[in-house]
């Protein structure tokens, strides 16, 4: 019920392919936990491509330099509080769903 709390003891957001998550995902990068999803669902979109991978081998291979690099760690763990801030601004969100119905064919 508290996924704040649940990231305090994680080092890691890890999605395998299944429905929802998506806001999940937000407040794990927003404590600063760096994610890896399969690049399908709501949680990939939650995510963005730099916590994206295509199979099951691809995401044990990042687990795994997780674990091993703890400046790649670092590294990712600054993108993830900096994509949090992205999706949660509010603001910038409705600007680019105004956007995209703005040059969408179907709302001409």
């Amino acid at each position: 019920q508290d996924m704040l709390a649940v990231c305090e003891v994680c080092d890691l957001y890890v999605n395998p392919l299944r429905a929802g998550g998506g806001s999940s995902v937000a407040e794990a990068m927003f404590k600063g936990l760096p994610a890896v999803t399969l690049a399908h669902g709501d949680v990939a979109v939650g995510a963005g491509p730099d916590f994206c991978v295509e199979s099951y081998e691809a995401m044990r291979a990042q687990i795994a330099r997780y674990a091993a690099d703890r400046g790649f760690y670092a590294e990712m763990s600054q993108k993830a509080k900096s994509r949090a801030a992205e999706i949660m601004d509010t603001d910038s969100a409705l600007a680019e769903i105004v956007r995209a119905v703005v040059a969408s064919p179907l709302f001409r």
